[in-house]
């Protein structure tokens, strides 16, 4: 990963996780209601996780986390919830 995915994080995650994962844990960083959709295992791994990045209480395995996705993905996906949680007038 160099300086260019971390500029944009998301164009980074979504040829490695899919569009719909992506979206996922987008919404579960900024505390947007999912719905209810069938998740995968990976998929729930996401939203739970993004939901403790964007400051929501709870717990996530992070061996599982380190396990399910590399380094690079990872830093990727906290640069992409620091961006979602920075106010506007830090963007």
């Amino acid at each position: 990963m160099n300086q260019d995915d971390l500029d944009n994080p998301r164009e980074y995650i979504i040829p490695l996780i899919g569009e719909r994962a992506t979206q996922l844990f987008s919404q579960a960083v900024s505390g947007t209601d999912i719905g209810s959709p069938q998740l995968t295992e990976v998929e729930q791994l996401l939203v739970d996780w993004g939901r403790i990045l964007g400051g929501a209480p709870g717990e996530v395995d992070h061996s599982r986390v380190e396990a399910s996705f590399n380094p690079q993905l990872r830093e990727a996906l906290v640069e992409l919830a620091a961006r979602l949680t920075r106010p506007s007038s830090q963007l």
